[in-house]
C-alpha cells in the first residue's frame, strides 16, 4: 500500500483526505505521512519540516528490526535486540535526559521474566553493542531462594540477574512467575473455589504477578497469585495490594464452556470486609438473560438465597423510572 484515499464531506464540499506510505529499499515501511502534511500537493523539499510535527518515522537496522521511532509530535523512542531478536531495551526522549532505560528480560521459553530501569550513558548504538557481545545464556533463570542481594533495588524475587544488562539497576518494575507457587513460601499448592480444587499441572501457566507501586518508600508492591481448574482456566485469584492495605479474592465457578456462573469477590481492609456475589444466566446462545448481584459481609457465602442478602430488587422492564434503593441485591432481567 503507497496511498490509502478516504473522503470527507465538509459541508457541500467533498474532500480527499491522502495518507502516503513510504518504504525503504528493503521494503520496510519507513514514514506514513498523514492527509495533514498533504503530502499529495507539497513539494518534496517542504516535507522534512512537518516529519518531526506530523509524520511517524521508522529506522531499520541490518537485521530488519526497528531501532528507532517517532511518533508525531514526539521525541525518538530507541529499541535494542538480544542476538534471539528480543527486544529487551526501550528508550524515549525524557528517558534519553535521564540516562535512563526500561529493560525486560526473559526466561529460556521466551516468557517476560521481570522488567526495570537501567542507567546507561552510551548512545543506542553502543549499547546494541553490549548487547550483542553477551556469550552466555540469554536468559534469567528461577532460583529457589531469595536473590535480593544480586539487585541494587530492594525487592525480593527468585530470578537471578543474568544477561544483559546486569549492571547499574535502579528499579525492578514487574515480576511473572509461572509454573508453579514455589516462589512465596506461605502459598498452598492448591487453592478451592466453589468445590473445584484447582489443578496442579500448571507447566506454562503465568502463577503469579507483583507490580511496583511507583514513588512508594519503603516500596509497595501489588501481588496477584491465580489457580487453574484441570482445563487450565482461572477459578481462584488472589490480590495483595501493600499501597491501599487491601487484599482481594476472586473465585469463579465456570460452566463448561468456561463462561462464568457465578462471580464471588472479597475484598478486605482491615477488620472491614466486603463481599459482591454476582450470578449469570444464558440462553441457548450464550447471550446474557439475566444477573442477580448481591453485597454482603464476611457472612455471604456462595449463593444469594439464604445467606442473608434477599433479593429485594428486580429489574426486568425496558426503563426504570423510579428511584429504588437495594440493600442486598439487585437482578437484572431480559424482557
Amino acid at each position: 500500500t503507497i496511498l490509502k484515499r478516504t473522503y470527507a464531506l465538509e459541508g457541500s464540499t467533498v474532500t480527499a483526505l491522502d495518507t502516503y506510505f513510504v518504504y525503504d529499499d528493503y521494503e520496510n515501511l519507513a514514514f506514513v505521512l498523514p492527509p495533514l502534511m498533504a503530502a499529495s500537493n507539497a513539494s518534496f523539499s517542504s516535507l522534512p519540516a512537518n516529519i518531526n510535527a506530523l509524520a511517524y518515522r521508522y529506522v531499520y537496522d541490518g537485521r530488519n528490526r526497528i531501532v528507532e521511532k517517532q511518533l508525531p509530535g514526539k521525541g525518538k523512542e530507541y529499541v535494542v535486540y538480544n542476538t534471539l531478536d528480543q527486544p529487551i531495551m526501550t528508550q524515549d526522549a525524557i528517558q534519553r535526559t535521564r540516562d535512563e532505560w526500561l529493560f525486560v528480560k526473559f526466561d529460556a521459553w521466551g516468557r517476560e521474566a521481570y522488567t526495570g530501569k537501567v542507567t546507561n550513558t552510551d548512545d543506542r548504538p553502543a549499547v546494541q553493542t553490549s548487547a550483542n557481545s553477551v556469550s552466555g545464556n540469554l536468559w534469567v533463570e528461577r532460583q529457589s531462594n531469595d536473590q535480593n542481594t544480586a539487585f541494587t533495588d530492594d525487592v525480593e524475587i527468585f530470578y537471578n540477574n543474568g544477561t544483559y544488562p546486569t549492571a547499574d539497576i535502579t528499579e525492578i518494575l514487574t515480576i511473572n512467575y509461572y509454573d508453579d507457587y514455589s516462589f512465596d513460601s506461605n502459598l498452598n499448592p492448591t487453592e478451592t473455589a466453589f468445590g473445584v480444587t484447582s489443578d496442579t499441572q500448571t507447566r506454562g501457566l503465568t502463577t503469579g504477578t507483583k507490580v511496583r507501586v511507583l514513588d512508594t518508600t519503603p516500596t509497595k508492591w501489588i501481588t496477584t497469585v491465580t489457580y487453574y481448574d484441570k482445563e487450565a482456566r482461572a477459578i481462584y485469584i488472589k490480590t495483595k495490594n501493600d499501597f491501599l492495605n487491601t487484599i482481594d479474592l476472586t473465585t469463579n465457578k465456570l460452566g463448561f464452556d468456561g463462561r462464568a456462573m457465578i462471580v464471588r469477590n472479597v475484598q478486605t481492609r482491615g477488620d472491614f470486609t466486603i463481599v459482591t456475589l454476582d450470578n449469570f444466566t444464558y440462553d441457548h446462545t450464550g447471550r446474557i438473560l439475566e444477573l442477580e448481584q448481591c453485597i454482603g459481609n464476611a457472612n455471604l457465602g456462595e449463593t444469594c438465597t439464604g445467606s442473608g442478602a434477599p433479593t429485594n430488587i428486580v429489574l426486568n422492564g425496558p426503563t426504570v423510572t423510579t428511584n429504588q434503593l437495594a440493600t442486598s441485591s439487585i437482578v437484572l432481567s431480559g424482557t
